[in-house]
């Protein structure tokens, strides 16, 4: 942990940066078109107000623990006991399998498009093909007992992914400024509010402000952990508008025909973001094992499997651990190659496990640790935050769980 503590504010407030930059944003673009910009705007900033008001208040409770350097986890266990130690793993397991099949979907709808507009007979939709090359991939990485040789590969995917962004950016404001009915189109597109869509539209951007699970990891990183805050309350305003900017330029330049993941309107006769598309995929391909490298490890200490896979110090049943990892992935890759829709698996997942872990349990912690010195305002306050969380979640649930099914009804 004393290297850890090196750690300087610029650092820390680079490294949370980049624990919000995930897949969400691909679909944003999309979900602005939606629910249409104006609306997109304001709820993007209410959302990013109330994930700072929530992670805030861990932050706080996390300031007055007696162990400085403490997880998500290791607080739910302190004030909630067992069980609520066990509902933040849970979460934050699912959450880490969930980012994985977003992975497999993007690489899915990729070769799709990429192999379909090329007029690939033979590779346009052959889902099969796309299982086999990613599982012979990704399988023998998953294998690896320590992350250590995935160290390069996955700066590389931070660089490709942080690059692609960025010509993504490049593309639309060329675009933009280079065409004049672009440019007028802004205004009218201000006034787009479309409260139909909001349902398919929480859970995305939910799911875009994901750094919950790492902010206390972050904060221990400091010399004073307790001057964390601040860090934290600039980073999420810098994310807020990266995300309300990605959003509404990348809807702005493509209008109706915004794709559900941004990507995918790159002209392909564009051989430099074909190539920048290419390895943004290869960069989610060695990104795999890392992301689910945590969910691995809890799995294969729980109760359940600790006594059958951990004969004793330094014996391990290799047989099964090979074959709980092939059966988690196996099952990653059915869940993720199912499903239909990109912008609907995200917006499913952020309405039910990223409410859960930015709405519910922090309230929960914070109430119940500070019981005796909350205001009646304070209370109450936070009790509404959650239940606006719980209702909007179980609304973005039921709202996408019907769309899912209609669209593999007219499929």
């Amino acid at each position: 942990m004393d290297n850890i503590r090196k750690s300087s504010r610029g650092k820390a407030g680079i490294t949370l940066f980049k624990a919000f930059i995930g897949t969400g944003v691909l679909a944003l673009p999309h979900t602005y078109k939606e629910a249409g910009l104006g609306l997109a705007i304001i709820s993007t900033i209410l959302i990013g107000m109330l994930s700072y008001y929530t992670m805030a208040l861990i932050v706080d409770v996390a300031n007055k623990m007696p162990k400085k350097e403490c997880s998500l986890s290791f607080v739910a266990k302190h004030v909630l006991g067992d069980w609520g130690s066990h509902l933040v793993n849970f979460s934050i397991v699912s959450m880490q399998i969930a980012c994985c099949i977003s992975y497999l979907i993007f690489m899915n709808k990729f070769l799709s498009f990429v192999t379909c507009e090329f007029n690939i007979g033979w590779l346009c939709d052959a889902t099969g093909i796309y299982v086999a090359f990613a599982f012979i991939v990704i399988f023998p990485l998953i294998l690896l007992n320590s992350v250590h040789y995935l160290f390069i590969p996955s700066i590389l995917a931070n660089i490709f992914v942080y690059v692609t962004l960025l010509a993504q950016l490049f593309y639309d404001t060329n675009k933009i400024y280079s065409d004049p009915e672009l440019k007028s189109a802004i205004k009218s597109k201000l006034v787009e509010f479309n409260f139909a869509k909001i349902p398919l539209f929480f859970g995305i951007v939910v799911y875009a402000f994901e750094g919950i699970a790492v902010i206390l990891t972050i904060r221990a990183s400091l010399p004073d952990p307790n001057k964390f805050k601040p860090i934290l309350k600039i980073v999420l305003v810098v994310i807020t508008f990266t995300y309300i900017f990605f959003g509404s330029i990348s809807y702005i330049t493509f209008g109706e025909d915004t794709e559900e993941i941004v990507f995918f309107n790159f002209p392909v006769s564009a051989t430099q973001f074909l190539v920048l598309e290419v390895l943004y995929s290869f960069a989610l391909i060695f990104t795999f094992p890392l992301q689910l490298f945590p969910a691995v490890k809890v799995l294969e200490h729980s109760r359940l499997l600790r006594k059958k896979l951990y004969r004793g110090p330094g014996k391990v049943n290799k047989p099964l651990r090979y074959l709980i990892r092939f059966t988690l992935v196996a099952l990653i890759f059915l869940i993720a190659f199912s499903v239909p829709s990109f912008a609907l698996f995200l917006n499913l997942v952020g309405a039910v496990l990223f409410s859960l872990i930015t709405f519910v349990i922090p309230i929960c912690i914070y109430n119940k640790f500070f019981k005796f010195e909350l205001t009646f305002v304070k209370r109450w306050l936070n009790w509404l935050v959650m239940i606006a969380g719980i209702i909007g979640g179980t609304f973005g649930m039921v709202f996408t769980l019907k769309e899912m099914f209609q669209t593999q009804e007219s499929t």
